[in-house]
């Protein structure tokens, strides 16, 4: 498998779905879990439409082009946290219900339960993410959600791609086993831009992704995004909170 980084392929752990403790087990050696086609297709489809809407809406598509394609208008960058559309767009499809339901989604609940013990809730700072072939110098950095997020004593995130995500487009890539190395310092400038070093001999895991998959990992899991190599097409995805082993969370 190719990329910027060593890169091994993601092993799908739905066969451990029936069994929590299993399911715990691997999660804590790991620091992740990859659930192939967890999700039903439908509400995937839903949010995806609405958010090739608002993209076609701000100007990110290419002019006369059907927003189901994703083809980006030519050149356009999209990712910087302080670019006044970003935040547009953040704004929109946060307050929409296909943005809510999907993270409400009975299987993503369910999983977060079995791997807190019987117990899980939705949480803050969810995140819809749109990536365009144009703006590699803005592709995700390695980092670990723990560095952002500080309400929260103990969460997992789900990250979620709307729509098939092979290698080439830009998947998110895990670094198994790193939540055992604590919080890393992280260093840098940009806003939402801060990024942890890691050593470049060390193997990430990725894969081709399809719409329904699912990768929930632990909130000191340092992950990424591989490099975005289509040229006519964005990539999106959508991120989830839950806070593990409690009844509520705000």
């Amino acid at each position: 498998m190719g990329g910027d980084f060593p890169l091994s392929r993601l092993r799908d752990a739905s066969n451990r779905l029936g069994d929590p403790e299993q399911l715990r087990a691997l999660a804590e050696a790991e620091g992740f879990v990859y659930l192939r086609g967890l999700l039903p297709t439908e509400p995937i489809e839903r949010l995806r439409g609405r958010v090739l809407e608002t993209c076609a809406r701000i100007g990110w598509l290419e002019p006369g082009s059907d927003p189901r394609e994703a083809r980006p208008r030519r050149g356009v960058e999209i990712g910087a946290f302080d670019d006044p559309a970003w935040v547009q767009m953040q704004g929109e499809i946060q307050n929409t219900p296909e943005f809510h339901d999907l993270g409400g989604a009975p299987r993503l609940l369910e999983l977060a339960c079995q791997l807190g013990g019987g117990k899980a809730a939705r949480t803050v700072a969810n995140t819809c993410r749109v990536a365009a072939p144009a703006a590699l110098h803005l592709t995700t950095p390695p980092h670990q959600d723990a560095h952002y997020v500080r309400r929260l004593d103990r969460f997992w995130t789900a990250w979620i791609p709307l729509g098939d995500c092979p290698l080439e487009l830009g998947p998110l890539a895990i670094l198994p086993g790193s939540h055992r190395e604590g919080l890393c310092e992280h260093r840098g400038e940009r806003v939402g831009g801060q990024s942890a070093e890691v050593a470049l001999d060390r193997v990430w895991v990725s894969g081709d992704l399809i719409r329904g998959d699912v990768i929930f990992f632990d909130q000191l899991t340092l992950h990424r995004a591989c490099p975005h190599r289509v040229p006519d097409r964005l990539r999106l995805s959508a991120d989830y909170r839950y806070a593990l082993g409690v009844d509520a969370a705000y």
